[in-house]
């Protein structure tokens, strides 16, 4: 059986073969000539694959073999850089689900942002204040519009913010 280092190295050489959509035999001979029941063995956790074809395996997975082997594509990073990733991954997510949630909607209202209070809004990274959505009602009279692209919303608030600045 597999050492505490290798738990799930089965199952993630598995995955990288299923999506790449071989059968054993092909993955076998891209993996320095592996032969199918070898390949069976890695995928059943029976052996481990040497040294050579770990980093062949990582590099058809496009993976790190640090991940291969741990399953934790933390395991090279510092405590503060998973934090720092972790943090700008929640930011980013918050941005794209706030507006993707609007970007559903036919029509928006403007004064649907100011009402909205358990969510915050971001344009270009910066967090919308009440006074930016303010800013955005002015500038489209309080009606309601068809959903602009990022893009647009992110020059107008910037031409904005440059007028009132």
């Amino acid at each position: 059986m597999l050492s505490t280092i290798g738990k799930g190295l089965n199952e993630r050489i598995k995955m990288i073969r299923i999506k790449m959509g071989m059968t054993m035999e092909e993955f076998g001979k891209l993996v320095l000539d592996a032969n199918k029941s070898v390949v069976s063995k890695w995928e059943k956790g029976l052996t481990v694959p040497n040294n050579e074809r770990l980093l062949r395996i990582a590099e058809l997975g496009n993976i790190s073999t640090e991940y291969l082997l741990s399953g934790n594509p933390f395991s090279e990073l510092t405590r503060e850089e998973v934090a720092a990733y972790e943090v700008a991954e929640t930011k980013w997510q918050k941005k794209h689900w706030n507006i993707k949630q609007y970007q559903e909607k036919i029509h928006v209202r403007l004064e649907d942002f100011l009402t909205d209070s358990r969510r915050n809004f971001y344009i270009s990274d910066h967090k919308l204040t009440n006074e930016d959505i303010k800013m955005l009602i002015a500038l489209y009279g309080g009606k309601e519009k068809n959903y602009p692209s990022d893009e647009e919303i992110e020059k107008e608030y910037e031409e904005i913010k440059k007028k009132t600045c």
